[in-house]
């Protein structure tokens, strides 16, 4: 369940300051209480910021309360992300639905592919708080191992990451799955590593830079240096809309200064002599050298280059190889017009999915990063083949390629391959439902190809639809009866 919901015309979210002594709501009516929210970390985590972010766009009257959303809180990249990207749905409801759907899909995949780092009867340290609450649902880091201890035991050590204390969310968050653990002060990391007390830290992440440099809770920088030194497994888990590829490095990164009282006061009571002063970061940076891997919704990766050859519009890693220019044909037409028709059926901004049709030299396929039904030739890619993780291509096709390749080589009857998403038409009881699938990997799209062997429609958990048709008339047959 989210911790975060659009609800008439407002956003209602946990307020993790109230965390965790009672669980209370936040209630944001416009611009004023979305910066409100994000600045004093009634919202925290990077992905859940990006979220009410998102929603706060269809709040915001005008460009002016948008930029002030966006640069509510200066590191964290995911809000940036957020907001850029809902801003160019024309029903910006449907973008801001869409884009916390695909961070909790993130989250989700985040969760099972950190878990596999965690060993059956280890102990694992974590930092600050990478949980549910801090990415809507699901988790990163401490989604891993929420994950891990479905079959694993496990015990797991909580930073207490002054001066906001967010190991109390953590911990609150481990006593409501039941999961043994204890809190540590920050600086009692380094004495449990040196006796051997812990076998993996899994943190977090606010920002990803081009060389690998980590932006993350103050306190990071401190345990990847102890764990290089301990020879401790230390592993950054974020979704790819963490990372940042137009900033060099971690030293370009801004870092937020928050107010003294963070450190001089613990829950409004002072703790420190009158006319103390502190200083207060928010973040760190920890060098990309102290970094034993990177967790994406993609996988383990051991360097930060390996995630440069991923494709971010939800799909599959794989290194495009490029081709020779697409020459004017009768297919690129074909496609274009189905592309248009299919604006009958559901709106742009409710659909985001792919379409495919078959050709002489592979098959023509839409571009990554453009919507369905605005399909023009510039964005037609011809796909002559997939091997091996590469995919031979004339410019960078729809990351589900992986996806279509293997659906036209189970079925060699058809021409045309659909996949879409209605939240309308998925309530639907009528379809017989599968999945769900961990799409964007090969078996993913092996798996689901195998579903269609010997049916021409798949309704897929959390995924949507995929439909496949001999000929554009059946196609838009299929379409009308599905939609009847």
């Amino acid at each position: 369940m989210s911790s975060i919901e659009f609800v008439n015309n407002t956003i209602k979210l946990i307020d993790q300051t109230k965390i965790p002594f009672k669980k209370e709501y936040f209630i944001c009516k416009n611009t004023t209480d979305v910066v409100k929210a994000i600045k004093e970390m009634r919202v925290r985590g990077a992905p859940a910021i990006g979220i009410v972010g998102a929603y706060g766009v269809i709040l915001a009257k005008n460009d002016d309360e948008i930029e002030l959303i966006k640069n509510a809180r200066p590191t964290a990249i995911d809000l940036k992300h957020a907001v850029n990207f809902v801003v160019k749905y024309r029903n910006r409801l449907d973008g801001a639905k869409l884009w916390q759907r695909r961070i909790e899909d993130k989250c989700k995949r985040i969760s099972v592919n950190g878990s596999r780092l965690i060993k059956d009867g280890i102990d694992v340290l974590t930092h600050c708080n990478t949980g549910p609450l801090a990415t809507g649902s699901y988790g990163t880091a401490l989604g891993a191992i929420i994950e891990a201890s479905k079959t694993k035991k496990i015990f797991v050590y909580v930073d207490e990451t002054r001066p906001r204390v967010q190991g109390a969310i953590t911990s609150w968050e481990l006593n409501q799955e039941k999961i043994e653990h204890c809190v540590v002060v920050d600086s009692a990391s380094g004495y449990l590593m040196k006796r051997k007390k812990v076998n993996i830290v899994l943190a977090g992440a606010d920002r990803i830079t081009a060389n690998g440099d980590v932006a993350n809770k103050i306190g990071t920088y401190n345990l990847a240096v102890l764990a290089k030194e301990n020879n401790v497994p230390f592993y950054v888990l974020a979704p790819l809309s963490t990372f940042d590829f137009n900033i060099k490095s971690g030293e370009d990164i801004t870092i937020e200064e928050r107010d003294k009282k963070e450190v001089l006061e613990i829950y409004g009571n002072q703790i420190y002599p009158e006319k103390t002063e502190a200083f207060n970061p928010a973040f760190d940076i920890t060098p990309a050298k102290y970094v034993t891997g990177y967790v994406t919704e993609f996988g383990i990766h051991t360097s930060i280059e390996e995630i440069k050859k991923i494709e971010q519009y939800e799909g599959i890693k794989f290194e495009v190889v490029n081709q020779e220019e697409l020459s004017p044909n009768e297919d690129v037409e074909k496609i274009i017009n189905i592309s248009k028709k299919l604006s009958k059926y559901f709106k742009p901004q409710e659909n985001e999915g792919n379409l495919s049709i078959k050709s002489n030299l592979g098959f023509l396929i839409k571009r990554t990063g453009t919507r369905l039904v605005d399909m023009a030739r510039k964005d037609v890619v011809l796909v002559t083949k997939i091997d091996d993780g590469k995919v031979f291509a004339n410019g960078t096709p729809s990351s589900e390629s992986q996806l279509h390749n293997e659906v036209y080589k189970t079925r060699m009857d058809i021409s045309i391959v659909l996949h879409f998403h209605d939240d309308n038409l998925l309530k639907s009881n009528k379809f017989e439902e599968t999945g769900p699938f961990e799409y964007g990997t090969v078996e993913s799209a092996m798996a689901a190809a195998d579903k269609l062997k010997k049916v021409d429609f798949i309704k897929i958990r959390e995924h949507g639809f995929i439909l496949v048709a001999k000929s554009e008339k059946e196609l838009f047959e299929k379409l009308k009866e599905m939609y009847r």
